[in-house]
């Protein structure tokens, strides 16, 4: 049990018996500590700690948007987070973007993951960008929209992010929720020292139906399906799963955790 969990069930004499571990969930571009709200409440309902930081320039934090904004302070972020908080043994759940963001998060705090999770996520190798060849003309071509300002990525239609076309209220909160990205995330290469997640327990969960995958994605998948040092689970509940199916999302985390899972 890391230092804060002991803190947490000590302070003021509060008992916390059913204490299970600690989540931390990264979201992915153009998101927000937001979209793990139900996510977030059923494992905490379940016994666990669970963080959702906000990658700085978006969500809450859209206010701090601006081109100087890359890669390694997104990564920065949630290392802050787990030395800040003094967390130990966590599990490290990324979706999409936030795969990257994690792969980054482990090279730098090995010691302190005791479990990492790719949600429908990247899984970049050192060297590798979120995007290969990330240009602004090909975010026009993708979106059929310029870049903000020219460097602000605008999200996809929740439709392309796996919500149902008659799912109109989650259509109309993700757009009110989504935000601008900033692009030099998305295309800077990804610096790893320490191996990244290599050799760590580590599990892919793919959301996403293999033939709505882009291209890159694709090659990348199949690499890990036949890596045995990954787990791979699938859940094709659409890519923003923790939206389309939170309850199967906290299902399956938890199973993953569960000690049968930890040989």
């Amino acid at each position: 049990m890391s230092l804060s969990a002991v803190n947490m069930a000590n302070a003021n004499g509060c008992e916390h018996p059913n204490y299970r571990g600690t989540f931390v969930l990264v979201h992915g571009a153009n998101h927000g500590a937001w979209c793990w709200r139900d996510v977030r409440a059923g494992l905490r309902t379940a016994g666990y700690q669970v963080f959702t930081p906000t990658l700085t320039g978006l969500g809450e934090r859209s206010h701090q948007l601006s081109p100087d904004i890359h890669l390694q302070d997104h990564i920065d972020d949630v290392v802050n987070l787990i030395l800040s908080e003094e967390l130990e043994n966590i599990v490290l759940v990324g979706h999409s973007y936030g795969g990257t963001v994690i792969t980054g998060v482990c090279d730098a705090l090995r010691d302190h993951i005791n479990q990492v999770i790719f949600l429908d996520a990247n899984t970049p190798k050192n060297g590798d960008a979120t995007i290969p060849n990330l240009t602004p003309a090909g975010v026009e071509r993708v979106l059929g929209e310029p870049l903000v300002d020219g460097y602000q990525v605008p999200p996809l239609p929740p439709t392309r992010l796996g919500i149902a076309p008659d799912d109109t209220a989650n259509i109309e909160w993700l757009n009110r929720r989504l935000t601008p990205h900033p692009i030099a995330t998305l295309s800077d290469p990804l610096q790893l020292r320490n191996g990244g997640c290599d050799d760590m327990h580590r599990t892919f969960i793919l959301t996403t139906q293999k033939e709505l995958l882009q291209p890159f994605a694709l090659i990348r998948l199949e690499e890990l399906e036949d890596d045995p040092g990954w787990d791979f689970r699938e859940l094709l509940v659409g890519h923003d799963a923790m939206i389309t199916a939170p309850c199967e999302v906290t299902d399956l985390l938890i199973e993953l955790v569960s000690p049968e899972n930890q040989a």
